[in-house]
């Protein structure tokens, strides 16, 4: 037996309990109207999860925030660019200039990691990041001819381009904050097909980031005893994510951070890839894994695989260290989300 095959016996339970679970459901009208329609089906996964991730936030944001990169980072690192690059059918040149622009700020804030670049690295990035979204742009209006629609988009391209050049430091802290929100974006107006699916999760988003903001959930989360986890604080937390603000400000901003940050991880693990499914269905965990390979190729899988055990036992080692290099190395998704965007809205005929 393979390495793959032995996996896919591995989950061969999970697709017992799948099965059986989807027997008995289908005995039920409600449940029945539900699991066998994929919009119905999307909406409340997508409303349960944000309830979920809201009470986790709640309860123990600190835990939430330590953890949840070193278990679904790179998984959904590998969603991001199966979903957003391999399936989109791409122009081979555009491929290229994809992988070279996440190769380049890879490798720029690798130079960070290592104090090689003299503080310089925060303006190139802004720079070269910039340059790569307009280029994006300028990419996807050569394939659909919206030359009209570039002319809108890039002057506000190259202004926030020029923003983030004069303040790298703050530019960068704004844009962790926003990346989390881009995945929605792309959700909402790139793969979903049908927007009233996405009413009832962003109420219940527009509902959760005010809650934080105005300290309403923070006495319960001290109470919970959530405010601090694995020697780490809320308080520290707020202090990276909201530098200047005041504390009660602070905590509601990095509290909005880590929900906004598990919404962004399940959209492209459980949202986006429920949209390519075929028709109606749903895809049990053998058919999940197959697909991956398909994608990926034998490779790229391992690959990936690979890069999960080594964050999550570096994370055994060093957790927060780990944290840290993982976020900053994996900082071109974002871009590249971006870049994604800007091509795919321009390279759009209609």
């Amino acid at each position: 037996m393979t390495g793959i095959g032995y996996i896919e016996a591995c989950a061969a339970p999970l697709d017992r309990v799948r099965r059986a679970t989807f027997r008995w459901a289908s005995t039920v009208p409600a449940l029945r109207a539900i699991l066998y329609r994929r919009d119905r089906r999307l909406a409340v996964q997508a409303s349960i999860g944000i309830a979920i991730g809201f009470a986790l936030v709640v309860s123990a944001p600190v835990a939430v925030m330590a953890i949840s990169p070193a278990l679904l980072g790179v998984p959904h690192l590998a969603s991001d660019i199966r979903y957003l690059v391999i399936r989109q059918n791409l122009p081979r040149w555009w491929l290229r200039a994809a992988l070279g622009g996440c190769l380049a700020l890879f490798a720029l804030r690798l130079v960070d990691e290592l104090a090689l670049g003299g503080g310089a690295t925060g303006r190139i990035e802004m720079i070269l990041a910039g340059t790569w979204i307009a280029g994006a742009g300028v990419a996807g209006a050569a394939v659909s001819g919206a030359w009209r629609r570039l002319r809108v988009a890039l002057p506000i391209v190259g202004a926030l381009a020029v923003l983030g050049a004069v303040f790298p430091d703050t530019s960068r802290l704004v844009f962790a904050h926003l990346h989390n929100v881009v995945a929605l974006v792309l959700w909402a107006f790139l793969f979903r097909k049908r927007l009233w699916v996405a009413v009832a999760p962003f109420a219940l988003i527009a509902i959760a980031i005010p809650l934080f903001l105005s300290g309403a959930t923070t006495p319960l989360t001290a109470q919970l005893g959530g405010d601090t986890a694995f020697g780490l604080s809320l308080a520290q937390v707020s202090s990276w994510l909201a530098p200047g603000c005041g504390p009660d400000l602070a905590i509601g901003i990095a509290l909005s951070y880590i929900f906004l940050q598990g919404i962004h991880y399940a959209v492209w693990l459980g949202w986006i890839p429920q949209e390519e499914l075929p028709g109606q269905s749903t895809m049990s965990f053998k058919s999940s894994l197959r697909s991956v390979v398909r994608d990926l190729g034998t490779v790229g899988f391992w690959i990936v695989l690979g890069l999960m055990v080594v964050v999550l036992g570096a994370s055994f080692v060093n957790l927060h260290g780990t944290r840290n290099l993982y976020l900053s190395l994996a900082v071109f998704h974002g871009y590249l989300e971006l870049a994604m965007l800007c091509f795919l809205v321009m390279a759009r005929r209609r």
